[in-house]
């Protein structure tokens, strides 16, 4: 029998075959444990277990734990951790003798960190062989080259657009062209709006992905239209920056324009004072918009620094910008008016070398702009690092470098 008392007083007295189970008091109606065997001698007459005193474990051994077992490489000071054995650990093992370097109980096993077995050195033996003699081949595919892809210089950017991969890009924005002029031509007869504007949406969100493939991306190819199909990132959001920062920059110059009521020297010379600061001011305010990741980098100030940061080149730059911008207009414009005129409102005749011209300056104006906006990438990965730009992404740093950076500066 087992015998024990409860927490109330009362006192149970089972069968040993119970020894392990739970048993409700008569006194308390509370449910009690039975005890095993090995716990009779622990209860007190209370009903209470007594517990053992905790056995005292010296401080430095969970120091020694956590320096062996946790996850880190490093230690508290910020070195590799070295669980080789000592000479201490050696001696307690029996060998009194000092261990060579070298030896297998000087050198810490290591195992791999995936199947953990044992990686066992491998023994290398030094040949004497001229190294012109080694054969080394050659790279079969561009991925394949030492270092990183290929770059291309901003001057090779003008042949890159022909290769056909870019090519065939850019006829498709030919022949978003041409459907759009389509749309504008029947405008009058079945109203097809949506398409108008869609086509519109489309080739100019098309060249603001060009600029952020190029820069953010370093994608050196035009991106395909439309991209990944992206309704925000591949069609709104590009086409509202494109937009804003030509409306930023030529806003003021289409007031005065609307303002102009005599065509005289002064008013020509304000129009064109303000076209040609929004003309130069453009590259800048298109890269802040599409790249910066934030409108409170189109501060004055903040898109000076870009043009200030980006030396000569933003010159060239802007240059390519008038340049394009001037041939996309009046290749756009000479299309659709020599369109217009053949339609039976126009009741006007067109000919061919106006027709063969405008459509030889839209093609002249979809290369220069494409053209454009790839030196626009380009310079953004050249001078991102130098603007002026705020809630630019961190860059997070690993365990190692951030101990690599205190050590510096407190070497410092």
């Amino acid at each position: 029998m087992i015998e024990f008392p409860c927490k109330c007083g009362f006192r149970f007295s089972v069968p040993m075959e119970l020894a392990g189970g739970t048993i409700q008091c008569p006194e308390c109606g509370l449910l009690a444990d039975i005890p095993t065997l090995g716990d009779l001698p622990s209860i007190l007459p209370d009903g209470t277990y007594q517990l053992d005193e905790p056995d005292s474990v010296p401080v430095y051994h969970f120091a020694q734990a956590m320096h062996a077992f946790n996850r880190n490489t490093l230690d508290a000071l910020g070195n590799e951790k070295d669980l080789r054995p000592t000479m201490d650990d050696i001696q307690r093992a029996g060998v009194n003798e000092p261990v060579p370097t070298g030896h297998p109980l000087n050198v810490a096993p290591k195992y791999d960190p995936e199947t953990g077995e044992l990686i066992r050195p491998l023994v290398i033996v030094p040949r004497e062989e001229d190294a012109a003699d080694i054969p080394i081949a050659k790279a079969a595919i561009n991925y394949a080259l030492p270092g990183l892809a290929p770059r291309i210089s901003p001057a090779k950017v003008y042949l890159e657009l022909l290769t056909p991969t870019n090519t065939f890009v850019m006829a498709i924005i030919l022949v978003f062209h041409i459907m759009l002029q389509v749309c504008i031509l029947t405008l009058s007869i079945l109203f097809p709006v949506v398409g108008l504007f869609f086509m519109a949406i489309v080739i100019i969100a098309h060249y603001g992905c060009v600029i952020e493939d190029i820069g953010r991306e370093e994608i050196d190819e035009l991106p395909r239209p439309l991209r990944n199909l992206s309704l925000a990132d591949d069609l709104w959001m590009p086409f509202y920056n494109v937009v804003a920062a030509f409306l930023l920059c030529y806003t003021p110059a289409i007031i005065a324009n609307l303002r102009l009521e005599q065509e005289t020297r002064g008013a020509f010379f304000v129009l064109g004072s303000l076209l040609m600061l929004g003309t130069i001011l453009m590259p800048a305010v298109l890269l802040t918009m599409l790249t910066s990741g934030s409108v409170l980098n189109l501060r004055p100030d903040r898109v000076l620094g870009v043009i200030r940061n980006s030396g000569w080149n933003y010159v060239l730059i802007a240059f390519q910008w008038a340049l394009a911008i001037g041939i996309y207009v009046t290749g756009v414009y000479g299309c659709n008016y020599s369109a217009t005129m053949m339609l039976p409102i126009g009741g006007a005749h067109v000919s061919r070398r106006v027709w063969m011209g405008s459509i030889l300056l839209l093609l002249l104006g979809i290369y220069l702009m494409h053209a454009f906006c790839w030196q626009i990438g380009l310079l953004y990965r050249a001078k991102n690092l130098s603007f002026p730009w705020v809630l630019q992404r961190h860059m997070r740093l690993s365990k190692q470098e951030k101990l690599a950076t205190i050590k510096k500066i407190r070497q410092g």
